[in-house]
């Protein structure tokens, strides 16, 4: 909205230097009918003359300057919702399969199922997409700087945001790197995002989400995978009955970036790289 005004401000500004140009030269012709009737005059005309096309100038001058500054406003890119997570081996995508094989079984369609990529989100927020670049150069240090670890999945749950998701087990390695991520990127984070309306009921985390974009961090940090979005509680809690989960272990081998939807999920990986250790 404020860019849509600046513009029509832009084009009135606009309108107005190029009338007055225009009635500077139509003045300028005047004049030179005039030095045509008045060999005498003729000098005088010419000063004018130049004078006037030199205002013009000047009037292009500055529009086009202004033109300059104005053009950063109308480039800038909007803001959208980046998660950046762990990436696992291979064992956490066979045994999300086999979950999402059962599910299909029982009438069920799996994040998985629809292509949607294996995401344990270690830190979700929005941010404009001009600070991409700010975010892979953080990523690539923080991961050329870390090791792989375990990561144990224990339970499947479904949450109070309605969601079916594969718990992991919380450890110092998977909290600090989900805490140095939060430090290091919140200053990139757009601010003045609409807390959420369930946010708002809970102060400790309206207070965090103010500061961070996100209140799923620190203390708040539960490291798990999502299976389904926006489910029916009812049949989850059958399948969950019903099911026969074998806990596991994996590794976390990298760090991912993904632009997600309003249910923060993603089919395509932006960018990706391995710990280097």
């Amino acid at each position: 909205m404020i860019k849509k005004i600046f513009f029509l401000i832009f084009i009135i500004f606009c309108f107005n230097i190029f009338s007055n140009t225009d009635y500077s030269m139509s003045d300028s012709n005047s004049d030179v009918s005039v030095s045509e009737q008045s060999t005498s005059d003729y000098d005088s005309t010419n000063i004018s003359s130049d004078y006037k096309t030199s205002d013009s100038s000047d009037s292009i001058g500055v529009v086009i300057l202004i033109l300059i500054f104005l053009i950063p406003l109308f480039d800038s890119k909007p803001n959208v919702d980046y998660n950046v997570f762990v990436i696992l081996d291979n064992n956490t995508t066979t045994n999300v399969e086999n979950i999402s094989k059962k599910l299909k079984e029982n009438g069920i369609e799996s994040l998985y199922e629809k292509k949607y990529i294996i995401q344990l989100t270690l830190y979700l927020t929005k941010y404009n997409m001009n600070n991409l670049h700010k975010i892979k150069e953080i990523i690539e240090k923080i991961a050329n700087q870390t090791k792989s670890f375990n990561v144990e999945f224990y339970r499947l749950r479904k949450t109070d945001r309605k969601l079916l998701v594969l718990d992991a087990k919380n450890n110092e390695n998977i909290q600090q790197l989900a805490d140095e991520i939060t430090v290091n990127l919140t200053k990139y984070h757009a601010k003045n995002i609409n807390v959420p309306n369930w946010i708002k009921y809970i102060p400790e985390r309206e207070k965090l989400f103010k500061l961070y974009g996100s209140s799923d961090v620190f203390t708040n940090f539960e490291p798990y995978i999502p299976l389904l979005s926006q489910v029916n509680l009812s049949q989850i809690q059958s399948f969950i009955s019903k099911y026969n989960f074998n806990p596991f272990k994996s590794k976390a081998i990298g760090i991912g970036i993904a632009q997600v939807d309003n249910l923060g999920q993603a089919k395509d990986i932006i960018y990706s790289i391995k710990f280097k250790q």
